[in-house]
């Protein structure tokens, strides 16, 4: 009897690794995997959240941004919507290739409606977006987290519990979000408005990794153009080789 136990835990056993290899080996593989988190928080009105998604549908949209995509060896991209504490919502992910794949992506943004209006605790969103990256059955050597905002996240660089109790997925420290970061990973970052504080932050809490950057638009109108430049550096990038640096 001992025998026969020992013998099927051992085929478990070799059926799990088995399957681990398989998932690996089945991994579409792309040059870049993108997560684009999008600030839905309730300090954004419900033109400025538009002028923000009509920035990443124009960009998709846009010639240039199609022929950089198509000269690529493929780019795996989900946007998300993010506020407060659990409220992430993503698009799911799409491996672009083509323009037509591009096109695709852009009318995915357009009937991908917000939800979420509450805090700025952007915690979460990284923590999901990585989480994401590392299971959604897609291989890449360069990883990009990019996140847009107009407010310093509420409870940074302290994260702690807000309510959910001790040990809530919820209550993960900061520390603990961007330590949990892979090595081909980067965090980049883009702030929205006049105020030189929120620049400042952005530029110096959120970019992490070899080659992050953050960005700036001083208004919602002008983010259109600054997230069309920042998607065109990001998926343009070699893999990371250089220091973080600010824009």
């Amino acid at each position: 009897m001992t025998r026969r136990l020992l013998s099927t835990a051992a085929l478990l056993t070799a059926a799990l690794f088995t399957g681990a290899a398989a998932t690996q080996a089945d991994a579409e593989s792309v040059e870049l995997e993108l997560a684009l988190l999008v600030d839905s928080s309730g300090s954004i009105d419900t033109g400025e959240f538009q002028l923000q998604m009509d920035g990443y549908i124009d960009a998709f949209r846009h010639p240039s941004m199609q022929e950089l995509i198509a000269e690529q060896d493929g780019v795996a991209v989900e946007l998300y919507h993010w506020s407060s504490l659990g409220e992430v919502r993503g698009t799911g992910w799409r491996v672009l290739r083509t323009e037509a794949d591009c096109e695709a992506f852009a009318n995915l943004l357009e009937g991908f409606g917000r939800i979420y209006n509450n805090s700025t605790i952007m915690a979460p969103a990284i923590s999901t977006a990585m989480a994401n990256i590392a299971s959604n059955g897609i291989a890449s050597e360069r990883q990009v987290i990019d996140v847009s905002g107009d407010g310093i996240g509420k409870m940074h660089p302290d994260y702690v519990d807000v309510g959910d109790g001790p040990g809530s997925p919820n209550a993960a420290a900061w520390a603990d979000v961007t330590n949990n970061r892979p090595p081909n990973m980067t965090i980049n970052a883009i702030s929205i408005g006049p105020d030189p504080t929120l620049k400042a932050w952005y530029a110096s809490a959120l970019p992490q990794g070899d080659g992050a950057f953050a960005l700036h638009a001083e208004s919602f109108a002008a983010f259109g153009d600054a997230i069309m430049q920042k998607l065109m550096r990001e998926i343009a990038a070699p893999l990371p080789t250089e220091r973080a640096s600010y824009d």
